[in-house]
């Protein structure tokens, strides 16, 4: 966002993804962002004083009503609150999709689910409720997995990560290939993702 404002204010929680933007801001070149670690429902910001507010795929971690609440407070007059949203790679009907879910849930107590079932997108009804005009957007992109970056993305995941896992990390890991690879001997495996976000103005 900061080359289109004059000033951004960055928050998370994590010290270290703080850490990580300072890193990627100062390789860019890019000195109007300040960095705040901070829980977004502990901000003190004056009100009337914030163009756009953005939440990427973390809103359902907050606060909503009070976030939302505050920032009516912190928007300026016709500013915005945007909510990004990006599809969960186990969402669909692909083949392999259906086998990542089936092994994730025997490895997790079924923590998934049946993810088809579940809505996506973004927080729509809480936005309308607080009183924004909300409008939403989204676009499909076709992404090729690998057995490799599929595993990865799941020891990233809080849900299946190596300390969600503990002992069991390596033996989810070799069930979740040979399962992958019964589906697509070659490895590769094709989705197509939502990315879109709701867009609540004041």
């Amino acid at each position: 966002m900061a080359p289109y404002f004059e000033r951004v204010l960055a928050v998370d929680v994590e010290a270290e993804m703080i850490e990580i933007g300072r890193h990627e801001a100062s390789a860019r070149g890019t000195a109007n962002v300040e960095w705040r670690v901070s829980r977004a429902e502990d901000l003190q910001l004056s009100p009337n004083s914030i163009d756009l507010i953005t939440v990427g795929e973390a809103f359902h971690r907050l606060d909503a009503t009070l976030v939302l609440q505050r920032a009516g407070e912190w928007l300026r007059p016709g500013g915005s609150f945007a909510s990004l949203a990006g599809e969960s790679m186990w969402r669909g009907l692909e083949a392999w999709q259906l086998e990542l879910v089936r092994v994730v849930n025997k490895w997790t107590g079924g923590v998934l689910g049946d993810p088809n079932t579940q809505p996506w997108g973004g927080p729509v009804g809480a936005l309308r409720e607080a009183g924004f005009d909300v409008q939403e957007y989204e676009v499909r992109v076709e992404h090729a997995w690998t057995c490799d970056s599929i595993v990865g993305f799941m020891f990233s995941s809080s849900i299946a990560s190596r300390r969600a896992l503990g002992a069991d990390a390596d033996r989810f890991e070799a069930e979740l290939r040979a399962a992958l690879l019964e589906v697509d001997p070659a490895g590769r495996f094709v989705s197509s993702m939502r990315f879109g976000f709701a867009l609540g103005t004041l």
